[in-house]
């Protein structure tokens, strides 16, 4: 026993990627076993594994603080990014047994999941330039496979050119870390800030680079194509796995680099302002109008989760203004993504099991009460009605305007802040006019076919789903308000996760 608490009070973040790696080994003994038994096997190793890095990165953190090399960090912010991406792991392999448990290579795809997760957990910890680079690298080349595995012979022009945009954007931070390298001669991002090489002009050419790297990474709107069509021709867990495993990525890394950019941004005036916020404009109302034009729910469901990734652009402008400090701006980004895996994940579930078309909807919540009930929450979520956690994310992003409005009035104003405040809210009224066209489709009857079959396990799912939406909205709420149910925990700040060093 005194060995084991010995172990436990010398823990660093290296156990929590050690954990993975032991549960891919483990599953590697019987890679190419199609036994249904040692399938099932491979998936509580999995399942073991990833809570036990959980627990690991936890502890590790609670009982040793800040742990710092030259090549990862290790920080509170690392630490939620690293547990929010474990979670979305978690969520994902329930999703890869449910629908890929049959499949002969199933193991093999648990495999080359596994390894995946531990190079975007080996993304969150890096520091050091090259680091980050391998573990971008890692991943992009993971989830192709992984994509490949899930999508066998079918449609691969759509999986070559989705890696293909993937490649560019790891080609972009090479070149962009090459400048960072070539004009500091320092490894890791810290060391750069901290220097006296700020003014040197290669810096603002790294960073073109690394932010062209992230808008291609995140297919961003109009980049969307390639991804757009690969989600239209895919298997039913390849959205889910773009969505809110590929992607979320993406987000981790530009917020490694969010004082490099504040820094430039600092310097730049209203001119990089104007930029940013014409960027966040095209990102967030483009697929939003996509949305309301077409009848394709996988289309919907995507070109709506790209509107909302729009808002980490969004949320750059706002710490340009002033509207948004650095906590800010990460609590946005952050939760940001949270909330993107909880409303989107139940709403995928339930219209993975309908017809690609949005008329499929009809008759849906008179078919099936309690799994309209639970799609319903989940929309209003999407609209930010106040007691679900999307109304969060409108008070954190409006509400800074409506305490200036309040102290000054609308036209006091700079022009640059009504513009922002006109963008952000006619962006919200594009989400909720999507939302309420899918609403309004469920209300409308249908006069024949029966409602779609969803077991115990789907309902327990979702509900677990549309209990966190309430529970963190009214939870959020309250502490808006300032009434403490739990006094230690708010939400609204990016610290309501601060543990003792």
């Amino acid at each position: 026993m005194a060995y084991i608490y010995q172990i436990l009070n010398n823990l660093n973040p290296f156990y929590g990627l050690m954990s993975i790696s032991a549960a891919i080994l483990a599953n590697s003994f019987f890679g190419l076993s199609t036994s249904k038994g040692l399938k099932k096997l491979s998936v509580v190793f999995s399942v073991t594994g990833i809570a036990a890095a959980a627990f690991l990165l936890i502890y590790s953190y609670v009982s040793n603080g800040i742990f710092s090399t030259m090549v990862i960090a290790f920080e509170g912010l690392h630490l939620m990014e690293a547990v929010l991406l474990l979670f979305i792991s978690l969520n994902i392999l329930i999703l890869l047994t449910e629908y890929k448990i049959k499949e002969h290579n199933f193991i093999q795809i648990i495999i080359i999941f596994l390894f995946s997760t531990v190079s975007v957990l080996f993304l969150v910890l890096s520091r050091n330039f090259l680091a980050i680079f391998v573990a971008l690298a890692l991943f992009t080349l993971a989830n192709f496979q992984l994509i490949s595995g899930i999508q066998g012979r079918k449609n691969p022009i759509y999986v070559i050119k989705f890696f293909l945009n993937s490649s560019l954007s790891v080609l972009f931070l090479f070149i962009g870390f090459s400048f960072l390298y070539g004009a500091t001669d320092f490894k890791n991002l810290q060391q750069v800030m901290e220097s006296g090489a700020l003014a040197n002009p290669f810096l603002a050419i790294s960073l073109i680079f690394i932010v062209a790297s992230a808008f291609s990474y995140m297919f961003f709107y109009p980049l969307h194509g390639n991804y757009i069509k690969l989600i239209k021709h895919s298997d039913k867990p390849v959205l889910p796995l773009v969505l809110f495993y590929f992607l979320p990525a993406g987000l981790i890394m530009v917020l490694k680099f969010r004082a490099l950019i504040y820094h430039f941004m600092s310097g730049s005036g209203i001119i990089f302002s104007s930029a940013i916020l014409f960027l966040a404009a095209v990102c967030i109302l483009g697929p939003a109008i996509a949305a309301l034009s077409t009848k394709s729910l996988k289309r919907i469901i995507s070109y709506t989760y790209l509107s909302f990734m729009g808002l980490a652009v969004l949320g750059f402008g706002l710490l340009s203004e002033g509207i948004l400090d650095l906590e800010g701006l990460n609590w946005l980004v952050l939760f940001n993504l949270f909330n993107l895996v909880v409303c989107f994940l139940p709403a995928w579930l339930i219209i993975s099991k309908l017809d690609d078309s949005i008329y499929s909807l009809k008759g849906l919540l008179s078919q099936n009460k309690y799994i309209g009930i639970n799609l319903i929450i989940v929309l209003l979520s999407w609209m930010g009605i106040a007691g679900t956690s999307g109304f969060l994310l409108r008070y954190r992003i409006l509400g800074p305007y409506f305490e200036q409005i309040r102290d000054g009035g609308f036209f006091r104003l700079s022009w640059i802040k009504i513009s922002s405040f006109s963008i952000t809210s006619i962006a919200f009224l594009m989400i909720a006019a999507v939302t309420l066209r899918l609403m309004i489709a469920m209300l409308k009857k249908k006069d024949k076919a029966a409602a779609p079959f969803f077991g115990i396990g789907y309902n327990i799912y979702i509900s677990f789903f549309t209990i966190l939406i309430l529970f963190l909205g009214i939870l959020g709420l309250f502490n808006i308000i300032g009434l403490s149910i739990f006094p230690w925990l708010d939400i609204t700040r990016l610290d309501f996760l601060t543990l003792p060093s």
